[in-house]
């Protein structure tokens, strides 16, 4: 093997538990999947389909909240998962993330720095708490993604760009397997249709 398929193969591998802490983490919080589920390219980058909140509408209800705090939780559990099975993972590798994570709990907690900081760690000490619970889980998910072929973007996960751009090869896992998978540990994910 190459330095530079070591490298690619490296990257595959952040990339899948990135994504499986995505996904745990959205389940145990009782998010739906999507069907389009989970996906990598040969180069490390990846998606997560969920249902989950996003940035821009203020409304501050209880519901609000708690929408926002899942949504947080289940992308700090990307960088967990990373961090917790890999001795080295990028910065660079939950970017994207962090800003959304940012936006969001500045939309909970828009004049209050402290406790912005606050909600954050407890949020994320929660994304790592259900890493480490759900270790099995991951490390199913990640092997059965990995395990998967490479085939061609299909030309909507190339439109959504996640893979910066190019069209290039990916595995992937749809909503109905990672529930199938799941449902092995005695996990229901609830899929929503594209």
């Amino acid at each position: 093997m190459t330095d530079h398929d070591e490298l690619l193969s490296f990257l595959q591998n952040n990339a899948a538990f990135h994504e499986a802490g995505h996904i745990i983490a959205a389940v145990i919080n009782q998010m739906p999947l999507r069907e389009r589920g989970v996906h990598i390219d040969s180069y490390g980058n990846g998606v997560s389909y969920y249902c989950h909140r996003c940035p821009g509408n203020l409304t501050n209800s209880e519901q609000d909240q708690r929408e926002r705090e899942r949504a947080v939780i289940a992308l700090y559990a990307g960088w967990a998962s990373q961090k917790r099975f890999l001795s080295e993972c990028p910065d660079a590798a939950w970017a994207a993330d962090k800003a959304i994570i940012c936006s969001l709990l500045t939309e909970m907690y828009p004049h209050d720095r402290k406790a912005r900081s606050d909600c954050g760690a407890r949020l994320n000490a929660q994304a790592e708490a259900i890493v480490s619970q759900h270790e099995k889980e991951i490390k199913a998910l990640v092997t059965t993604l990995l395990s998967k072929p490479f085939t061609d973007l299909p030309q909507s996960e190339v439109a959504a760009n996640w893979s910066q751009g190019n069209k290039r090869i990916e595995k992937w896992m749809s909503g109905s397997e990672i529930g199938q998978l799941l449902s092995q540990f005695n996990i229901s994910a609830s899929i929503n249709a594209d």
